[in-house]
């Protein structure tokens, strides 16, 4: 079964204690949501609690950009779906904050895996990422330092081809696509809207697709893969 996009909704970028997102429409149990949140301070920064249920996404989070004394924390968690009902609250403190959530079909009910990177200037580039099965979903997500104009544009070419699903929330973008056949994205590269010399950061995230094997999942993560078998030779 194909990983797919099904819906989603965000907030805009503003000073606010507590973050509610209003749940994506038409979730079914088993999708898998993504959670993208981030908040801005210029003084302590606030430890974020996530709604219920969800988890970190593989990597390295919090993820933080800064300019010395602006600091931009950034969040990826998941959860899959189970009789859902409301809308999600990320707790935490005052800050400018942020967020995005979608409802993803046909997704393995595992843990998503994503690269980060980070920067400065005027093209934000995410880093690639290899799913294991065919036709699963890649979201690419980046946030700049500049204006909060909604005049960006999702990265080009076919692995795989994305989709804009978030850029009416100045500072963030999201874009989605399917991958197939399997098999390494490459980099992928947008124009942003910062000032030359301020700070992005840019995350993929692959939700791998229903037909994936949980031992094919261990090995991607892990660098590995397995060895042929043949008769004789110990498994």
């Amino acid at each position: 079964m194909a990983a797919d996009f099904r819906s989603s909704n965000s907030t805009t970028y503003a000073s606010r204690t507590n973050t509610t997102i209003t749940a994506p429409s038409g979730i079914v149990n088993g999708d898998v949501l993504l959670l993208y949140w981030l908040v801005g301070v210029a003084g302590a920064r606030p430890s974020p609690t996530p709604p219920s249920g969800f988890a970190a996404v593989t990597g390295s989070y919090p993820f933080t950009i800064n300019d010395g004394s602006f600091f931009v924390d950034c969040f990826i968690w998941y959860k899959i779906a189970a009789s859902e009902a409301g809308d999600y609250t990320v707790t935490h403190g005052t800050g400018t904050s942020q967020g995005f959530c979608s409802a993803n079909s046909g997704g393995l009910n595992a843990q998503p895996v994503a690269t980060t990177n980070s920067g400065t200037g005027t093209t934000s580039t995410a880093l690639s990422v290899t799913p294991v099965a065919d036709q699963s979903l890649v979201t690419f997500i980046q946030t700049d330092w500049g204006s909060t104009a909604n005049n960006l544009t999702a990265p080009t070419g076919s692995t795989p081809t994305f989709t804009e699903r978030m850029d009416t929330a100045p500072l963030s973008f999201v874009a989605t696509g399917v991958l197939s056949p399997a098999g390494a994205t490459g980099n992928k590269s947008m124009t942003n809207n910062c000032a030359v010399g301020n700070p992005w950061a840019a995350f993929m995230v692959v939700i791998e697709a229903a037909g994936a094997a949980a031992a094919d999942l261990s090995y991607a993560r892990s660098g590995k893969r397995p060895r042929p078998y043949a008769p004789g030779l110990a498994r």
